[in-house]
Parts: structure tokens; sequence; C-alpha cells
């Protein structure tokens, strides 16, 4: 874990994608595939609120800021993801 600038605490360092959960997994997908966290929500049966709760954890988890990056970071781990065979 590494100390964050002025203080708090402290961050974890970036984990694996394979430590998502099925659920993570589900709402990575659907933010890949260009979905609002309200899409999102409406497909999963869960709320707006639920769906940000889980980016916010994956932005922290992963040490990125945007959904370009979570994207970025889950087509480079699954590269086949958004190919039709």
């Amino acid at each position: 874990m590494s100390d964050p600038p002025g203080g708090g605490p402290p961050r974890p360092t970036r984990r694996s994608l394979g430590d998502f959960t099925a659920r993570e997994v589900e709402i990575v997908e659907l933010v890949a595939a260009g979905l609002t966290n309200r899409q999102i929500g409406a497909q999963l049966h869960i709320s707006e609120n639920t769906v940000e709760y889980h980016l916010h954890r994956l932005f922290y988890r992963l040490s990125i800021s945007t959904r370009a990056a979570l994207v970025h970071l889950w087509d480079s781990h699954h590269p086949s993801a958004g190919e039709s065979t």
C-alpha cells in the first residue's frame, strides 16, 4: 500500500482485473459497451447509485479516475471481449 499525498488512509496498490466480482464484471462490460450508469442500472435491475458505488470502488482499487481508463484496462486484459466470432 502507498500513502496518498496530504495524508489520509493508505491507498491500495493497483489490483488485477481478475479480482473483479461477477457484478463488477457485468458493470465494466456495460461501461465498455457505452451505457450510462442509468442504463446499466436498468439492465441489471439495480439503482443508478449502486452502479456509481461499484464504479467508485473499482476506480479506487485500480488507481484510476475515469471510465475511459477503466475501459482501456478492460480491453487490454480482454482483447476479444468486444469482438464477435
